[in-house]
């Protein structure tokens, strides 16, 4: 899974060329978190075309093993992102 080192290395290869981008780390059940890293790429482009939200959580465990909290962490995240 990716982590926020793999977020930088992103950011750097788009900014290199010259490119700008906008990213944050924010876990995607966090409105706030959320609306603000819209408000800071609105701020950044004065418009949006694109927003990507990219999240997704595993686990190797099988599903009768997760446990209750697991299962409600990964649902929540994979699929209603709150």
């Amino acid at each position: 899974m990716s982590t926020l080192d793999d977020l930088a290395e992103t950011m750097r290869l788009v900014k290199s060329p010259g490119l700008r981008i906008v990213a944050c780390g924010v876990d995607v059940r966090d409105q706030a978190g959320a609306d603000a890293a819209f408000v800071d790429g609105l701020a950044e482009f004065r418009h949006l075309d694109i927003v990507l939200v990219n999240a997704g959580i595993r686990s190797v465990a099988p599903t009768r093993e997760l446990g209750d909290k697991n299962w409600d962490d990964m649902f929540a995240v994979n699929s209603t992102g709150g």
